[in-house]
């Protein structure tokens, strides 16, 4: 693993730098080859006097060592918000599921306090990038003024601030077409007002921004984050479950009928959900020496695992999303990512337990799916739309469902975070990478050990000589890879997607509806592949962005293929908000270098009614108002 070695920087004069002189700072800013974030940055050694920031193997900026604290003195039991949760009562089933969802609502929906674990203390991680922000801004300084940074998260109080609308529409009892935004916003997109700003390298020393080294260096903005809609994501975290046990079972086929034909190279295609993402070999000299060529991989990171959440694939699963969210906008640490210690230094301890964040994820991962409305007098429209979307080749990557085999979402348990292991020594980030696989990635490697552990006829179909060994040998144990007693049911928390049986009024309305199921199975129509796909140098952030795995980064201009249900209703549009049309966002897919180039350039050569045609499709998917709220009746509430 190659490992990158900061430059040294050129003398500067040690004046501070004030805001006046910022242009010469930015014009010094010149382009470069983006590193690799796989290896651990070491400390630049300046000849100017000024600290410059050194990165973890994950690729974040670590904590500044002045304010770093690895075992900080105890602080007070931050109270829970009512309803709390206890995980092992979670786990024994002692709450009904409204419940839970009703209590993951108030953790979604209500502003965190400080008594509650907003907010970081005078010298927390943060301090003194809000010193540069705003010199007053709840800082050693003047320890009770803004306590907000919003250029590097501490950007708000709740869930609900950066997903608060479900798009506009004509009341019946109009008397014009003016539309008014629709009742029950939670859960929609924003806009552009709350954009998330992700920067850990914001500088905490305005002289930060003369380095060469952009590893080390401060930046004035890296990444811009337009806040997404979270209807549908139990269903999309459960397709993307099973979509990385079947890539990940294949994986396992080809390394065992490997080993048992030493010096022989073996390939699989990578195939699931009717989804190619290339191939994959491998070729053992032993039965402990085998080499991996990932080379023919495509489409998804090189361990096989599919991340669905946020722009670029960095999270897969809500849980992991959730527990970083909480600690980059709000400073709110969980247990799980902190264990029982006051790492942001704000005298309190248990900022959100397990059990609170398991109901946070249930909630989010229970919200009613997005559904299509089609305004009268333009069916026609909307079909021919919808036609010309194959033919221009948009359902390539845009793909009009996936099917769930099992619909079972598992809301893993993390493991606990040892009492002598030290505070994160990275600044919190919107995803904080794990060394080891957690929730939905270490489901979906736990199921195919399992799997292939229970199958007799493994070792035989492991001997068996003949093409295609390895596409038979993972026909074998397919049929059992999503069965719902491969998860342990004592130590995760299991949610039926379907609801089957649950009573309306024993659950909150806004899951309702849910979608149709055959048996276990479910199509849902999210016009997604679920793939991750180069967009052009145009689209492209000027780093690489961090996963939920230490050794896997979100490469610039790679994105996953956005899901399209709801579009209709969550303007503006792009990974940064930048398309405030649906036809400007269709237009940047033509970017140069975009794998998406020849389809929007298809669009282009369309005719301005063909074209029409297929805005009015997408303009009919759109974001529901839970059953049985009305705007009369959300007035009245």
């Amino acid at each position: 693993m190659k490992t990158h070695h900061p430059s040294r920087h050129p003398a500067t004069k040690k004046n501070p730098l004030t805001f006046s002189t910022l242009a010469i700072a930015l014009a010094i800013t010149s382009v470069y080859t983006i590193p690799s974030i796989a290896a651990e940055q070491n400390l630049a050694s300046s000849t100017d006097g000024v600290q410059y920031f050194e990165r973890s193997k994950s690729g974040i900026r670590k904590i500044s060592k002045d304010l770093y604290v690895a075992f900080p003195p105890a602080g007070k039991v931050t109270p829970q918000r009512e309803p709390n949760i206890d995980q092992q009562l979670l786990l024994q089933g002692k709450y009904p599921l409204g419940y839970v969802l009703e209590a993951g609502q108030n953790q979604f929906n209500l502003p965190f306090l400080p008594d509650t674990g907003h907010g970081e203390g005078a010298k927390g991680p943060r301090s003194k990038q809000r010193a540069v922000w705003n010199s007053r801004g709840g800082t050693v300084e003047d320890p009770a003024a803004w306590p907000f940074l919003r250029v590097n998260g501490i950007d708000s109080q709740s869930c609900y601030e950066c997903h608060n609308t479900i798009g506009e529409y004509t009341p019946a009892d109009a008397k014009t077409v003016a539309k008014v935004r629709k009742p029950g916003t939670q859960g929609g997109p924003a806009g552009a007002a709350n954009t998330a700003f992700i920067n850990d390298q914001f500088p905490e020393d305005l002289n930060q921004l003369l380095g060469t080294d952009p590893t080390t260096k401060a930046v004035l903005t890296k990444f811009a984050r337009n806040p997404p809609h979270v209807f549908g994501t139990g269903y999309t975290q459960r397709l993307a479950t099973e979509m990385s046990t079947e890539l990940q079972a294949q994986a396992k086929a080809v390394e065992l009928v490997a080993k048992a034909n030493l010096n022989k190279k073996q390939t699989q295609a990578l195939t699931t959900k009717g989804i190619s993402f290339g191939t994959y070999s491998v070729t053992c000299k032993t039965t402990t020496t085998c080499s991996v060529d990932a080379s023919g991989v495509v489409g998804v990171q090189q361990d096989l695992v599919i991340r669905p959440f946020q722009w670029g694939g960095i999270a897969s699963s809500v849980r992991h999303f959730a527990r970083d969210a909480l600690d980059f906008h709000f400073s709110v640490q969980a247990v799980e990512k902190v264990g029982h210690k006051d790492c942001d230094l704000d005298g309190l301890v248990d900022e959100i337990t397990v059990g609170n964040v398991s109901a946070l994820t249930a909630y989010v991962t229970m919200f009613r799916p997005p559904y299509q409305e089609i305004p009268k007098g333009k069916e026609a429209s909307v079909k021919a739309g919808e036609k010309l979307m194959t033919t221009i080749g948009c359902t390539s990557c845009h793909q009009s469902s996936l099917t769930i085999d099992n619909a079972t979402l598992s809301i893993q348990t993390p493991p606990a975070v040892p009492d002598n292991a030290p505070c994160p020594t990275e600044v919190a980030q919107l995803s904080n990478s794990l060394e080891t696989y957690s929730d939905s990635a270490k489901e979906a490697s736990d199921r195919v050990e399992r799997a292939f552990a229970q199958e007799p006829k493994v070792d035989a179909a492991v001997k068996a000589k003949g093409k295609n060994a390895p596409e038979k040998l993972y026909a074998l144990v397919k049929p059992a890879l999503h069965a719902p007693e491969l998860v342990p049911a004592n130590a995760n928390y299991l949610i039926d997607l379907n609801l089957t049986g649950v009573a309306k009024n024993a659950v909150p309305a806004y899951v309702w509806p849910r979608l149709p199921a055959q048996g276990r199975a479910v199509v849902v129509p999210l016009f997604s592949d679920l793939k991750l796909h180069y967009m052009g140098k145009q689209l492209s952030d000027n780093y690489a962005q961090p996963t939920d795995n230490a050794d896997y980064a979100a490469q610039p201009g790679v994105f996953v293929t956005r899901v399209l249900w709801g579009i209709g209703d969550t303007d503006p549009y792009m990974h940064d908000g930048r398309a405030r049309t649906l036809t400007d966002a269709i237009k940047l897919h033509g970017v140069e270098g975009s794998e998406a180039k020849p389809v929007a350039d298809k669009f282009a050569k369309l005719s301005a009614a063909q074209q029409q045609n297929i805005l009015d499709f997408l303009g009919s998917l759109k974001l529901p108002i839970a059953e049985g709220v009305t705007a009369p009746e959300y007035a009245q509430q």
